[in-house]
């Protein structure tokens, strides 16, 4: 819901739970302006009235939605770093769901992956590709090699894509609570090395925002989906990065009092400030029935109280410790390009031209790479 339509949502919307509570209350008011005898004769009244409203407000808050009835899809892409280290069959990684803002779940919409494509299929499952548990004592088979641990989400045919990301669409869309990991696993079928591009790990996390991370995993060389052989041997190739983006939407938890500890520190003193002006008599909100207050509040964005400075540290954090380490790969790989080159100069004076071409060809991978 927009922000500046929230005052008139809650017209619609709390209106009727509230409206019984608002005449209890209103009738309570009048009944202290009356005569002192009929105040006493109706002291028992009061009491039976002050009981009703009490069970009221408590039905109202039950009526306190717990979490946005929409999602909001596709206004978070989030693309990796593209080395281009690698082609072949497919990639495989863990996707995690971070648990520090009030997220009801994550939803993966879709995959952008490129190269030669052809008949794609994706996997998901949960946990992490790298769980392994053991069953009647005997370790199970690893989940990279266990397609009865996965489910498909997406089998189509996709035209060649080698310089841009091509959009593969999941159907159902893969859904991740806060605090848990899923895998996923996209695959190609078509013949040749050519067919998903993906990195060599460099860092311990692929890519993460306020949301999401996205973890190093497992590259397979083998157009057959879960086969542990191929003909160069085990067909999977640990510490490699997914090359492409992922792009998402999130549901949002409401605010209740259930969920209150859930919500960044500045909202949480925003609503303690909004309880203390409603118990202050002179307010203009002790007016109001708790009821409505509480419908007003869940109708806030998580961040209507400002985003949390800490959070927007930590962004920064991520995104210059990025682009440094970025930087840094760069440098490094240039300096090895060089030296390469240098190396190869040294092989043509010495007439041994087979060895210094593949060192002016390294040259060359560096560069490219870089």
């Amino acid at each position: 819901a927009a922000r500046g339509g929230s005052r008139l949502l809650v017209v619609a919307r709390g209106e009727e739970a509230a409206s019984s509570s608002w005449r209890e209350e209103t009738t309570q008011r009048k009944a202290h302006q009356r005569p002192a005898a009929m105040r006493t004769s109706s002291r028992a009244c009061d009491k039976d009235a002050a009981s009703s409203s009490s069970s009221q407000r408590s039905r109202g808050l039950t009526k306190l939605s717990s979490t946005a009835d929409y999602v909001i899809k596709g206004t978070y892409t989030v693309d990796t770093r593209d080395f281009e280290d690698h082609t072949f069959s497919g990639v495989m990684f863990d996707v995690q769901c971070k648990s520090d803002l009030p997220m009801d779940y994550l939803e993966i919409t879709s995959v952008w992956v490129r190269g030669r494509l052809g008949n794609m299929q994706v996997f998901t499952c949960d946990g992490s590709i790298r769980e392994s548990r053991q069953n009647n004592g005997l370790r199970e088979k690893s989940k990279h090699c266990n397609p009865a641990k996965w489910s498909r989400v997406h089998h189509g045919v996709h035209s060649e894509s080698t310089e841009q990301l091509r959009e593969v669409c999941l159907r159902p869309t893969v859904r991740i609570r806060p605090g848990h990991t899923i895998g996923l696993y996209v695959h190609s079928t078509a013949n040749g090395d050519q067919a998903i591009v993906y990195n060599n790990k460099r860092f311990e996390v692929t890519v993460e925002d306020r949301h999401f991370r996205l973890l190093p995993g497992f590259a397979h060389v083998s157009n057959k989906p879960f086969s542990e052989s191929c003909a160069w041997g085990y067909a999977w190739r640990d510490n490699r990065e997914f090359v492409g983006r992922l792009q998402y939407g999130v549901q949002w938890k409401l605010w209740k009092p259930d969920h209150h500890n859930a919500f960044p520190p500045v909202f949480r003193e925003m609503v303690r400030t909004l309880m203390l002006c409603h118990r202050y008599k002179k307010s203009p909100l002790n007016k109001l029935p708790q009821s409505v207050l509480f419908y007003i509040i869940n109708f806030f964005a998580w961040d209507w109280a400002g985003m949390p400075l800490e959070l927007e540290d930590r962004q920064q954090t991520l995104v210059k410790n990025s682009a440094e380490q970025i930087r840094q790969i760069r440098e490094r790989e240039f300096k090895m390009a060089t030296a390469l080159e240098e190396r190869g100069n040294k092989l043509v004076s010495s007439c041994r031209f087979i060895e210094a071409a593949q060192s002016f060809s390294e040259a060359l991978n560096k560069l490219v790479s870089s």
